[in-house]
């Protein structure tokens, strides 16, 4: 992908982006290395709207991005679990803004897995995906913290072959308040628990992270 922000370096010139891997409804996710260890990390930003219209085919940032680009970086902060996708740092940069830096797992997520054709055993989908993103989630939910966003494109491979429960960029603490409008649902239709929907509950809960993974481990065995 073309990136407007190669070469540029934050947190004090210790991290470098190389190129652009893929945008959401709050910014854009980069590859960039860490400077001296040349250790590659991902590096997800918070763009400007003139910025946005560049790295993601004009689309402009929702009012609330800052908010849940913090919430995201809590919910990563707040839970240490080897299964979720490891947070390095956070923080924001003079020129670039707020941003979150992860490690950087290069063998793509399941949805590119998925449509390049694989298909899982029922063994594979256990131990590769079900019991990983099981400990991830019962962490989140220890913690308070439901995910809302659990989708074949947010589980990334690890260079073990397990999956990692990454992009927390919906998450939401319980009790909190949502940072979406009321009746505004967040979250993949597909993968949304019925109830959600009918109810226009933007919440989530731990009940409808597992309702997601189900689906998406059928997707994972059959294709």
């Amino acid at each position: 992908m073309n990136c407007s922000l190669a070469g540029k370096k934050l947190h004090n010139g210790h991290f470098e982006i190389k190129n652009l891997v893929g945008h959401g409804g709050m910014g854009a996710v980069y590859a960039g290395t860490e400077i001296g260890s040349n250790l590659p990390v991902a590096i997800k930003l918070l763009l400007s709207p003139k910025q946005r219209m560049q790295e993601a085919d004009g689309q402009f940032l929702q009012d609330d991005s800052l908010r849940r680009l913090k919430d995201e970086a809590s919910a990563a902060a707040a839970v240490n679990n080897e299964n979720l996708v490891k947070i390095i740092i956070t923080g924001e940069d003079k020129e670039l803004g707020p941003f979150i830096i992860y490690e950087f797992l290069p063998n793509g997520s399941l949805r590119d897995h998925i449509e390049e054709g694989r298909t899982f055993t029922p063994q594979e989908t256990i131990e590769k995906i079900a019991l990983p993103a099981l400990s991830a989630l019962s962490a989140l939910h220890t913690k308070n913290i439901c995910h809302r966003d659990i989708k074949p494109e947010n589980l990334f491979c690890a260079a073990n072959g397990k999956y990692k429960v990454g992009d927390l960029g919906l998450a939401l603490f319980t009790g909190r308040q949502s940072a979406t409008a009321t009746g505004v649902i967040v979250g993949t239709p597909l993968y949304l628990p019925p109830e959600r929907i009918l109810e226009a509950n933007e919440k989530g809960s731990p009940s409808g992270d597992c309702y997601a993974l189900a689906l998406l481990l059928v997707e994972a065995m059959t294709g």
